[in-house]
C-alpha cells in the first residue's frame, strides 16, 4: 500500500545532497534529452580529438564518430546541424594529416564506423540532404532529379577514402624515417590531391550548369566546403607534403579566388531561383517563398559563409563568428487568407522585419532583423466561438529581453506573460487549423517531445524570435492563421570575449555589427550569416557594449564593404583607447594579389551591397577583463556597409622568419632582458646526404650569459624534426648551434616556425637573506604554535596560497634546502585548512562537491591565485552559479561559522548563505585590478589598481576582493538535515566572476544572547515548515487516493484493476508543488520534483500495463494515427489536453487489422470505446461475423460489448456518420476475473 510516509519519508529544507546529487539537471548535458547541449558535447569531444589525436580520425571506428552516428540514430542531434557546426572548426591548424581527412567520417558513415544503416538518409551527408531539398522546392525528386545527384557524387567517396588513405601512408612514411618511403608518400598524397581537385572542379562546375540548378544549392555546399577545406591543407601542411613555395603561393591565390568566385556563383543561382518563386498574395506561394529562403539558408548559405574563414592566411586560428541572421516559417492556418499584408507594429524596432511585406506583390520579401534582443515572455489571446472550440490567435502580446513590448490584436491586460527562460526557449507552435476545431499552445525546448500535431514547421537548433498572426483582408482580427520568424538556438544578445574554451585557450572572436546599437540600420545580405549595418557621416555613433573575460592583448579589424575612396572609419573605447582612425580602401575595385599573397588580406566575394568584402585592420590593443563600450564613426557621404567586427587574440610569443643554414656557425635566436620564455618551438628540416654530412643541431638556453642547459640532435637522413619542448627553467636568451654542416645545391637545413613561447615578465627571485627570514616567519605565524598542528584562527585559505607564492619565489640556487622544507611546511598548512573547511573543494580542486551552472569552468593562469579558479560565465544561454550544501552532519549546535572567499573580479555576482532563510543575501560588484610583484614581506599580491579607466575598472560601487560573513547555528536539525547552504550566481547576461579559496569553518561558540536570537529563528522557521508539509499532505493525499484505487492491493508496482481505462488516468491530474524548481538554481529539480515524479512514474506504470492489455495499437492515439489505416479526412485534434481522433464528414474512418496471438475461442473479449458525436465502431472476425457499436451524443460517453470471436484475425472499422465524430480511445481487451 502506498502511502505519504513511504513516498515523502523526510521533509527536506530545499533538497539534501543525497538527493541532490542523485538529481542533477532537467536534462543531463551529456544526456539523451537535450539536442543543443548534445550537440556541443560532442563537438567539443570532436574538436579535442582533432587537437589531441587526428591520427585517431584517419580510420573507421573512432570513438567519436560512433558517438555521433549514435547520437543522430536516435535523433539526439540532426545529422545536417552537427555536420555545419563542426564545419566551423576548419580554421583549426591539424599539423601533417589536415582538416579534411579527419572530417570525412563524418560526411560518410561507412569511412566513420566501418559500416552503414539500413536508412540511406543517415549514411552519407548527400543521403542526408534529399529531404532537405525536397522541403527546399516543395516537390519530391523525381528520378531524373535524383539520378542527377547521384551522378554529382558518383565516385567521390571513393576518391576521398584515397585521399585519406594517402594521408594515413604519409604519417607511416615519415614514422619511419625512410627517406625512400617519406619521398614516394608525398608523390603518391600530391597525385591523389591533383585527381581530387579536378573532380570537384568539374563537379562543382557542373552542379550550377545543368538544367537541375534549382535543387543543387546544397550538393554545392558541401562538396565546395570539402573542396576548399582541402585547398586550405595543402597550404598549411604544403611545405611537409613536399610543395615548392612557388606552388604554395599559386594555391593561396586559388583559394582566395575560389572563395569568392563560387560563393557569388551560388548567390546568383539562390536570387535566381528566389525571383522564379514569386506570386503575391496567396498564402500558398508565400509559404514556397519561405520554404526556399529557410532551406536554401540552413543548408546552402549558412554553410559558404563559412568559407572565407578557410583562408589560413587571415584565419590562422580557430574563430568564432556568430550567426544572426533570422529565418521564417510559413504562414499555418486558413490557405485562403492572404499574406501578412501589415503584420508589425508601428514600433521603433519591428519584431521580424524592417520591409513591409506589401514589398511582396513587387517581388521583394522584406528583411527579418535580429535586433540584438531575445522573446522573454508571450501571451497568446484566442477566439473562441459560443461552443467554446478556439478558432485561433486574435491577439499576440510579446516582451523581449531588452524590456521592448510588441503587440498585435486583442490583448488582454489581466493576463500575465508565459516566461520563456534562457535554458528553455520557445521551440515552436502547437496550432492547428481548420476552424472551429483548431487549437494552439506553445512547445518550449524542454518538452518538445510531448507534440506530435498540427501543421506548424520547426526548425532544428533554433528558437522563435517572433510570432505575427496573418490578417484577412480588410478585417484585422480574428484571424485564423501565424507565422513566426526563428533565430539559431545559442543566439543571444550580448556580446561576450575572451571566454576561454575547455583547454583555457582564448580563440579568435567575430561580432556581427547586427549585434550592435545600430541594429535597426541594416541591409539584406544573404552570404555572411548576418546583415551589415551601413552608416554616412551624418550617422550617429555606433556603440557595441562587449563583455571581456579573460584579460587579453587583440588585434582589431573590421570586415567592410565601400564603394567609394578615401573613406574612413574611427574606433575609440573610453578611457582605453583614444579616437584612432583607420584609412578604408575601395573594396568594389580591388583584387586578390597572386605575387605576394601574404602581405594583404583577401578580397571576398560580392554580395547584395554591390561591392565586395574585405577585412580591414584596426589597432592592437589590451583589453582588461570585464565591460568597455566601443565607438564607430565614419567619414563618409556615401554608405559604409560593416560586416563584423574580429578580435584576434596576440599570443604571448614571438615568431622567427625561416632561417636557411649556411654552414657551421651560431645564431642567437632570441634575448630579451624584461621578459622570460617556457620553451621554444619550431621545426628543423635537414634535406642531406648521408655519405657526406651528420650535421648536430644543439639548442643552448640562458638565464642572461648563465647557461641552464642543451638540448642536440644529429641527423644521419633527410627528416622534419620537431624541437624537442625545454622543460627546465625560464630563460630568457636561446641559440643554436650547427656542426658538422656543408652547405650544398643538394644539402640544406632550414630552422622553419621558430617561436618562442609563453612569454612573461621577469619572475621574482629572492636571494637576499632578510628575503628568506620574512618568508620563513610568514609560513611559521600560519600556526598557532611551533607544533605546527593547527592554523591560527586568523588565517584565511586565501593567506596560505599567497605565503605559498613567497616561497616558491625563493631563489633555488641561493636557498634550495631552505625552500624545500617551507614548502612542505605551508603544503602542512593547506591540508590543515582543507580539514577545517566543512565545504568540500573550497578550491574547486579534483573531486569538489559544487553543483555549477552548465558553462561554469576551472581556468589556470591568474596571477591572483595559486591554482585554478572558478569562471563564473556570463548566464546567456544557461543559468550560471555555484552552489554547495553542507549537511547537519558536519555542524556543531549553538556556534557561529564564518564564510569567506575571495573574488578576484566580478560584475553582477549574488553571493548567498541560508540556514533558516537567507541570512546573508549581497550583491558583489569587484572591479578589475592587476596583481602587484611578488614581495617578501606581508602585504599579499593584491591588487595594483588597473592602469585603464573604463566601466569595469572605475565603477561607482567598489567592492572587496575578500568576503566574509557569519552565519548562526541553534540547535542540530538532523532529521530534516537543515545544513548550511552556500550559493554564488551572476544575475545579469553580461555579469561574470572568478572566485576560489572559498571556506566556511567553525569560529566560535554563541553567546546566551545569541542562543536566544537563533532560538526565534528557527522556532519561526519550524513554523513555515511544519506549515508547509501540511500543505503538501493535503494536495498530494486526494491524487495518491486515485492512483491507489487503481492498483490490485493499492500496490503501484503490482497489476492494475480490469475496469481501468484511459480515461480514470486521464482523470488523475498530479498536483503542481511550490517546490518544483530549486530555489537557487532555475535549471534545477527541487525537493518536489522528487515526488511528482514519483506519481507520475505510477501513472505511466499504469498507462503500459493498459497499453500491453490492449489488443488496438495505438487505442489511445497518443503516437497520432500510427498503426491505424486511414480514409478521408481524419486527423488528431486536442480536447482537454488530451489528443483525440477527429473525424471530419462521413466519408471519414480508420480501420485497424490485428492477430491474436495464442487465440482460443473460448476466450471472451471486451470492446470498450470512448467518444463523441454520431458514428459506428464495427468489428468483424471469423468469415460473416460483425459486431457494431453505435454512438450518437452530444457529450462524451464510453460503451462496451462483450463477444467471443471465431478467428484469430480481427478487423476494427471506426466510421463517421455525420460532420464530426470525435474518438477518445478505443480498446480491445481479454476479459479476465479480477
Amino acid at each position: 500500500m502506498a502511502d505519504l510516509s513511504n513516498i515523502y519519508p523526510i521533509p527536506y529544507n530545499t533538497v539534501s545532497s543525497q538527493y541532490f546529487y542523485q538529481n542533477q539537471l532537467d536534462v543531463d548535458p551529456n544526456g539523451e534529452n537535450n539536442p543543443l547541449t548534445k550537440n556541443e558535447q560532442l563537438i567539443e569531444d570532436f574538436k579535442k580529438t582533432l587537437k589531441e589525436k587526428p591520427g585517431n580520425l584517419l580510420t573507421a571506428g573512432a570513438d567519436i564518430f560512433k558517438d555521433i552516428y549514435n547520437a543522430i540514430d536516435k535523433q539526439e542531434v540532426d545529422y545536417l546541424s552537427l555536420t555545419t557546426s563542426i564545419l566551423g572548426l576548419v580554421s583549426i591548424f591539424v599539423p601533417e594529416i589536415g582538416f579534411v581527412a579527419p572530417l570525412l567520417g563524418l560526411f560518410y558513415r561507412a569511412m566513420g564506423t566501418g559500416n552503414t544503416t539500413s536508412d540511406p538518409n543517415m549514411n552519407d551527408i548527400f543521403e542526408a540532404l534529399k529531404p532537405k531539398i525536397e522541403e527546399m522546392i516543395d516537390s519530391k525528386l523525381t528520378q531524373e532529379q535524383e539520378d542527377f545527384l547521384n551522378k554529382t557524387v558518383e565516385g567521390l567517396q571513393d576518391n576521398l577514402s584515397n585521399y585519406r588513405n594517402a594521408v594515413r601512408t604519409f604519417t607511416i612514411a615519415k614514422q619511419s624515417k625512410n627517406t625512400d618511403k617519406i619521398k614516394a608518400a608525398k608523390t603518391f598524397l600530391q597525385r591523389t590531391i591533383d585527381i581530387i581537385d579536378q573532380i570537384f572542379t568539374n563537379q562543382l562546375a557542373h552542379l550550377l550548369s545543368s538544367v537541375h540548378v534549382k535543387l543543387s544549392l546544397p550538393y554545392y555546399a558541401m562538396m565546395g566546403t570539402l573542396y576548399l577545406a582541402l585547398l586550405k591543407d595543402t597550404i598549411t601542411n604544403g611545405v611537409e607534403w613536399g610543395y615548392e613555395d612557388v606552388v604554395l603561393n599559386t594555391k593561396k591565390y586559388e583559394l582566395r579566388e575560389k572563395i569568392k568566385t563560387n560563393t557569388e556563383r551560388a548567390l546568383a543561382v539562390f536570387k535566381s531561383q528566389l525571383q522564379t518563386k514569386l506570386t503575391p498574395l496567396e498564402t500558398s506561394d508565400y509559404n514556397k517563398q519561405v520554404d526556399y529562403i529557410t532551406g536554401a539558408t540552413v543548408n546552402c548559405l549558412d554553410i559558404i559563409r563559412l568559407w572565407p574563414t578557410f583562408d589560413p592566411l587571415d584565419y590562422p586560428i580557430e574563430i568564432d563568428l556568430e550567426l544572426t541572421r533570422v529565418l521564417r516559417n510559413g504562414i499555418y492556418g486558413d490557405q485562403n487568407i492572404t499574406p501578412p499584408q501589415q503584420p508589425f507594429p508601428t514600433d521603433t524596432w519591428k519584431a521580424d522585419s524592417t520591409v513591409d511585406i506589401n514589398d511582396l506583390q513587387t517581388g521583394g520579401i522584406g528583411v527579418p532583423i535580429y535586433g540584438n534582443k531575445n522573446l522573454s515572455g508571450i501571451t497568446i489571446h484566442q477566439y473562441s466561438d459560443s461552443s467554446n472550440w478556439f478558432s485561433g490567435p486574435d491577439g499576440i502580446t510579446q516582451q523581449y529581453t531588452d524590456g521592448s513590448i510588441i503587440s498585435y490584436g486583442k490583448t488582454d491586460q489581466q493576463a500575465s506573460l508565459t516566461p520563456i527562460a534562457i535554458d528553455n526557449p520557445l521551440f515552436g507552435i502547437n496550432f492547428r487549423y481548420p476552424w472551429p476545431k483548431a487549437f494552439i499552445d506553445l512547445i518550449f525546448f524542454k518538452n518538445q517531445d510531448n507534440y506530435y500535431y498540427g501543421n506548424f514547421r520547426y526548425l532544428a537548433n533554433h528558437k522563435i524570435h517572433a510570432v505575427y498572426p496573418a490578417f484577412l483582408p480588410g478585417d484585422p482580427i480574428p484571424t485564423h492563421a501565424v507565422g513566426a520568424s526563428f533565430i539559431p538556438l545559442e543566439l543571444f544578445p550580448q556580446n561576450i570575449l575572451g571566454m576561454p574554451d575547455v583547454n583555457g585557450n582564448i580563440n579568435a572572436k567575430g561580432f556581427p555589427f547586427e549585434k550592435s546599437s545600430k541594429n535597426s540600420s541594416v541591409r539584406l545580405e544573404w552570404i555572411n550569416g548576418s546583415n551589415p549595418v551601413y552608416m554616412k557621416i551624418y550617422d550617429s555613433n555606433l556603440i557595441m557594449n562587449i563583455t571581456n573575460i579573460t584579460t587579453t592583448n587583440y588585434k582589431i579589424r573590421f570586415r567592410i564593404a565601400t564603394n567609394t575612396d578615401n573613406e574612413t572609419l574611427t574606433i575609440s573605447i573610453p578611457n582605453l583607447l583614444s579616437p584612432t582612425t583607420i584609412p578604408l580602401p575601395n573594396t568594389s575595385t580591388m583584387t586578390n594579389e597572386f605575387n605576394d599573397p601574404d602581405t594583404a588580406h583577401a578580397v571576398g566575394p560580392k554580395g547584395e551591397v554591390n561591392s565586395q568584402y574585405v577585412l580591414v585592420d584596426g589597432p592592437a590593443i589590451t583589453i582588461p577583463s570585464g565591460s568597455i563600450e566601443l565607438n564607430i564613426e565614419v567619414n563618409s557621404d556615401d554608405p559604409i556597409y560593416l560586416d563584423r567586427i574580429e578580435f584576434i587574440p596576440i599570443p604571448n610569443q614571438i615568431k622567427f622568419k625561416r632561417i636557411n643554414i649556411k654552414g657551421d656557425q651560431v645564431y642567437e635566436i632570441w634575448k630579451d632582458n624584461d621578459y622570460y620564455s617556457s620553451y621554444l618551438s619550431g621545426t628543423v628540416i635537414s634535406i642531406i646526404n648521408p655519405a657526406y654530412d651528420n650535421p648536430t643541431v644543439t639548442f643552448e638556453y640562458f638565464d642572461g650569459e648563465t647557461s641552464l642547459g642543451t638540448t642536440s640532435k644529429t641527423f644521419n637522413q633527410p627528416e622534419f624534426y620537431g624541437i624537442p619542448k625545454w622543460n627546465g627553467k625560464k630563460f630568457n636568451r636561446v641559440t643554436v648551434t650547427t656542426s658538422n654542416f656543408t652547405y650544398s645545391a643538394t644539402s640544406t637545413l632550414v630552422f622553419d616556425s621558430l617561436t618562442i613561447n609563453d612569454i612573461t615578465s621577469k619572475p621574482s627571485q629572492f636571494t637576499a637573506p632578510e628575503d628568506l627570514e620574512k618568508i620563513t616567519n610568514q609560513a611559521n605565524q600560519l600556526f598557532t604554535s611551533s607544533s605546527q598542528t593547527e592554523l591560527a584562527n586568523t588565517v584565511t585559505d586565501y593567506r596560505i596560497d599567497q605565503v605559498v607564492l613567497k616561497v616558491n619565489a625563493l631563489s633555488d640556487d641561493k636557498f634550495g634546502v631552505e625552500k624545500k622544507a617551507l614548502r612542505k611546511l605551508v603544503n602542512q598548512a593547506k591540508q590543515l585548512s582543507k580539514a577545517r573547511n566543512v565545504l568540500v573543494g573550497g578550491n574547486f580542486e579534483k573531486g569538489h562537491k559544487w553543483v555549477l551552472g552548465r558553462k561554469a569552468t576551472m581556468v589556470a593562469n591568474h596571477d591572483l591565485f595559486k591554482g585554478d579558479h572558478l569562471l563564473l560565465p556570463p548566464p546567456t544561454l544557461y543559468p550560471s552559479y555555484a552552489y554547495q550544501k553542507i549537511d547537519e552532519s558536519k555542524l556543531q549546535s549553538n556556534t557561529r561559522y564564518t564564510v569567506s572567499g575571495f573574488i578576484a573580479q566580478s560584475e553582477h555576482v549574488e553571493v548567498v548563505v541560508s540556514r533558516y532563510g537567507k541570512e546573508v543575501h549581497d550583491m558583489l560588484d569587484v572591479p578589475y585590478e592587476e596583481a602587484l610583484p611578488i614581495s617578501s614581506d606581508e602585504s599579499p599580491n593584491c591588487c595594483k589598481p588597473a592602469a585603464c579607466q573604463c566601466q569595469s575598472c572605475d565603477g561607482s560601487k567598489r567592492d572587496s576582493h575578500f568576503f566574509s560573513y557569519s552565519i548562526d547555528v541553534g540547535s542540530v536539525q538532523s532529521d530534516v538535515n537543515l545544513g548550511i547552504e552556500l550559493g554564488l550566481r551572476i544575475t545579469k547576461p553580461n555579469g561574470f566572476a572568478k572566485i576560489s579559496n572559498l571556506e566556511i569553518k567553525e569560529d566560535r561558540p554563541l553567546t546566551e544572547k545569541e542562543i536566544k536570537k537563533v532560538q526565534r529563528k528557527e522556532q519561526k522557521w519550524k513554523k513555515a515548515f511544519d506549515q508547509e508539509q501540511t500543505e503538501v499532505t493535503a494536495r498530494l493525499q486526494p491524487t495518491l487516493d486515485q492512483i491507489n484505487a487503481l492498483y490490485q492491493n493499492e500496490d503501484w508496482n503490482g497489476s492494475l484493476h480490469p475496469h481501468v481505462t484511459y480515461q480514470d488516468l486521464s482523470a488523475v491530474v498530479v498536483p503542481t508543488l511550490p517546490k518544483q524548481r530549486h530555489w537557487f538554481m532555475e535549471d534545477r529539480k527541487g525537493e518536489h520534483s522528487g515526488l511528482t515524479q514519483q506519481f507520475q512514474q505510477a501513472l505511466d506504470r499504469a498507462f503500459q500495463q493498459i497499453e500491453e492489455q490492449n489488443l488496438i495499437h495505438n487505442g489511445s492515439f497518443t503516437n497520432g494515427l500510427t498503426d491505424w489505416t486511414v480514409t478521408g479526412d481524419a486527423q488528431l485534434t486536442i480536447f482537454d489536453e488530451d489528443p483525440v481522433l477527429e473525424l471530419a464528414h462521413w466519408d471519414a474512418s480508420v480501420s485497424q487489422t490485428i492477430e491474436i496471438m495464442d487465440f482460443e475461442e473460448e476466450t471472451e473479449y471486451k470492446l470498450r470505446v470512448r467518444g463523441k458525436g454520431k458514428g459506428t465502431v464495427t468489428v468483424q472476425h471469423g468469415e460473416e461475423e460483425l459486431e457494431t457499436m453505435t454512438f450518437n451524443t452530444t457529450s462524451f460517453t464510453t460503451q462496451e460489448q462483450t463477444f467471443y470471436f471465431e478467428g484469430k484475425t480481427v478487423d476494427v472499422h471506426v466510421q463517421s456518420e455525420n460532420n464530426t465524430f470525435l474518438v477518445d480511445s478505443v480498446e480491445l481487451i481479454e476479459v479476465v476475473e479480477e
